[in-house]
């Protein structure tokens, strides 16, 4: 969709919601100087035409720390001026922008996906994601995921038990007037779209699986069934998801704001304070920033937003979709942050829109909550993670699909939720058999850039003249990458009593021996060729028998 210029409206109408959050008082030293309205929107009140009306945001903050958020439609320029100088007189103001009109960042026209579908068979993002393999140590239990959107359809029976009991509906109308709703319901379709892609629910043999399938959706409507909205509803619908628990943010909307928006700055701000990973899509304008007139993307710019495009696109010579591609449709800039599949993604959409309930999209739209629910992965995992470290184990475990190097269309990389988690609990390398002994079958992660030991060491030197009774089961190795020099293999591994380490083989070498917790394991060396990889347990100095054997091909 197009980014929209600024709409202005008419009237004198004032609209006000207030949020209150549990915290410090913010005393006059801790507050910024109030704005001057002259330098916040100079291109709005000192315009040719004094008398065009003009609509006003406003953010307060409050003693106790919240922040609050009004907004206001000047009939002229000097009324505006008028209306600023009342909110500077009353000591809170923190930021003021003229509001502006947002929309959805989807491409294309929506696919019906057919009820006799195999609808996972159909998600080639959780094939080339490390998804699954993630839900055995983090599935986003426990983590509240909002949804800035259209609302979502919460009778949707795939999206069940997912929904948080509360939901928001932030609308007001072109004359400031507010418009009541629930959150619950979607007369659009985009924001169940997205809201499946985060969180339906896996293993019910309904349609699909969300890349955090145990996370709970929040569902806050910014947008009208229009699919449009303003700048200001957005702000206000930050505020009140971090108010009301909400552990990461997806924005999949924006547009240009061409004066700036330090109202929507400072709600940003204010979740990322508390605790709050936000994300926003990157745009589907399909070009580059700052070539030919292609201008930035908001919320997507700011610097505490994780900045996301989208990868896929049809391959003409299979027929099907090529992972390895950045999407044609995503607007590209220095400042994004990471890639996800965007490409023909399909997701739960509203019953009464579509019978089979499942449709096929493409956008940042769509890539963006693939990225929120891997941010749920991580925060479930480690619950006291900040939104920095999150943000450092997400781009840190980036797979580049293309040139070495941030680019302009994936940042960093594409998500990877596994090597996120790894980096988030590495594990120290042990060449020893008397490590503590922990009693588990539980799951956690290990980076096998922190555990590979000698490979001169072989399965026979090592091999004790008894063995232990556990039980290990290596499941297929996933080869992950396929640019040259890139090339991986990923273990999960399944090892059923109390262990003190496991010890990884290629082709009877040893290659890594890692934690008692660790289950899974990614060989980041992998010579070219064919190899068969073993996994023994070690127990009280014990080594166990060789796992089943299993043959991974470096391409």
């Amino acid at each position: 969709m197009r980014r929209r210029a600024i709409t202005t409206t008419l009237g004198l109408a004032v609209a006000i919601v207030t949020f209150v959050r549990p915290g410090a008082a913010v005393t006059a030293e801790d507050a910024p100087p109030p704005p001057d309205i002259a330098a916040v929107v100079p291109a709005a009140l000192a315009g040719a035409d004094a008398a065009e009306p003009v609509p006003l945001v406003f953010a307060h903050r409050e003693a106790d720390g919240g922040l609050r958020i009004t907004t206001a439609s000047a009939e002229s320029a000097a009324a505006g001026h008028a209306m600023v100088a009342v909110a500077q007189a009353a000591g809170t103001l923190q930021a003021v922008s003229v509001d502006s009109r947002v929309g959805l960042l989807d491409a294309g026209p929506v696919t019906p996906a057919s009820a006799n579908d195999t609808y996972r068979s159909m998600q080639w993002a959780l094939d080339d994601v490390s998804f699954e393999s993630t839900w055995a140590i983090a599935d986003g239990t426990g983590v509240t995921v909002a949804v800035l959107d259209t609302g979502v359809d919460s009778s949707h029976p795939d999206l069940a038990g997912r929904l948080a009991g509360d939901s928001r509906y932030f609308l007001h109308d072109g004359s400031n007037n507010a418009i009541s709703g629930s959150g619950a319901v979607d007369g659009h379709g985009h924001g169940t779209h997205v809201s499946g892609i985060i969180a339906a629910t896996a293993g019910n043999s309904e349609g699909i699986a969300g890349g955090a399938p145990g996370a709970t959706i929040l569902p806050v409507k910014v947008l009208a069934d229009t699919g449009s909205g303003w700048f200001s509803d957005v702000a206000a619908g930050i505020v009140w998801a971090t108010d009301n628990g909400a552990a990461v943010i997806n924005m999949s909307l924006g547009a240009a704001s061409p004066v700036g928006d330090t109202v929507m700055h400072n709600a940003i701000e204010y979740a990322y304070a508390n605790g709050v990973v936000l994300l926003a899509a990157a745009g589907n304008d399909g070009c580059t920033v700052g070539i030919d007139g292609c201008t930035t993307v908001w919320p997507a710019a700011e610097e505490h937003v994780l900045a996301v495009g989208s990868i896929g696109g049809y391959d003409d010579t299979t027929g099907g979709t090529d992972p390895e591609l950045c999407s044609d449709y995503t607007t590209q800039a220095a400042y994004l942050d990471l890639g996800a599949p965007g490409y023909n993604i399909v997701s739960t959409y509203p019953l009464h829109k579509l019978a089979s309930g499942y449709a096929l999209l493409s956008g940042t739209s769509m890539a963006t909550p693939y990225a929120a629910a891997a941010a749920a992965l991580v925060v479930d995992d480690d619950p006291s993670t900040t939104p920095a470290q999150v943000a450092a184990a997400l781009i840190g475990s980036a797979d580049e699909h293309g040139p070495a190097g941030a680019d302009t269309c994936t940042g960093a990389g594409v998500i990877d939720p596994f090597g996120a988690l790894a980096g988030l609990t590495p594990t120290t390398t042990s060449t020893s058999t008397t490590t503590t002994t922990t009693t588990t079958t539980s799951t956690t992660s290990t980076t096998s850039t922190t555990s590979t030991t000698s490979t001169s060491t072989t399965s026979t030197s090592t091999t004790s003249t008894s063995t232990t009774s556990v039980p290990v089961v290596v499941t297929p190795p996933t080869l992950t990458g396929a640019l040259p020099g890139r090339q991986m293999v990923r273990l999960t591994i399944r090892a059923v009593g109390s262990i003190d380490e496991l010890q990884v083989y290629r082709d009877g070498s040893l290659i890594a021996a890692i934690g008692p917790l660790s289950r899974n394991y990614v060989d980041r060396a992998v010579p070219a060729g064919t190899h068969t990889y073993t996994v023994r347990a070690v127990r009280n100095g014990v080594l166990s028998a060789d796992s089943n054997a299993l043959n991974g091909r470096r391409r």
